[in-house]
């Protein structure tokens, strides 16, 4: 799942489902609506939370390498800030 910030209030949610059991067909439109289904439930959760600034003094932390995603964020964002 990746979160893309594309306005200061809006983000988009891209999400693949993947799965390395029960590999057959006729059971991909069954996990895919299962997925979907999750991702409303949250939907709602989210929609009724108040967005708040995010602290972008990051100087406190110690990241590591599965931390990749998080680096590669926040080269992003010093480069084009919301």
């Amino acid at each position: 799942m990746a979160h893309v910030p594309v306005a200061p209030d809006v983000t988009i949610t891209k999400s693949l489902i993947l799965r390395n059991f029960l590999k057959f067909s006729w059971l991909d439109r069954s996990v895919n609506q299962f997925g979907q289904k999750l991702l409303r439930e949250d939907e709602q959760v989210v929609k009724t939370q108040i967005p708040q600034s995010i602290e972008t003094d990051w100087n406190q932390e110690l990241l590591v390498a599965s931390d990749a995603m998080i680096l590669a964020y926040r080269k992003l964002y010093k480069k084009w800030p919301c």
